[in-house]
């Protein structure tokens, strides 16, 4: 909440009591609102083209073929490509949060 009370101080210092309206505030969020839905856009079309797309290189060994994304418990005990994290299959690429998203 320090925050408020440094952006009080602020909206004092350089607009003095009463002039800033209503109307000036909601012109404000509507700028910001407008901003969001434009990055927010741009990120959706940027990557639209690629929803119905095949996997390539390594994505079929990795998604497809995983074990290990059965299970969010082996998950954990996994490396990237699905083998044990203490196999000396395993070439201890531990990234449990990329798997999730696999799962």
């Amino acid at each position: 909440m320090k925050w408020k009370k440094n952006a009080r101080k602020l909206q004092q210092k350089f607009v003095p009591s009463g002039q800033q309206s209503s109307v000036t505030q909601k012109r404000d969020e509507l700028i910001v609102c407008f901003h969001l839905t434009i990055i927010s856009m741009a990120a959706i079309l940027s990557f639209s083209g690629n929803i119905h797309g095949n996997f390539v290189f390594d994505d079929r060994e990795a998604i497809i073929n995983n074990r290990a994304i059965r299970e969010i418990g082996k998950i954990l005990a996994s490396d990237f490509w699905g083998y044990p994290i203490r196999s000396s299959n395993s070439h201890k690429s531990y990234r449990p949060v990329t798997t999730i998203t696999f799962a």
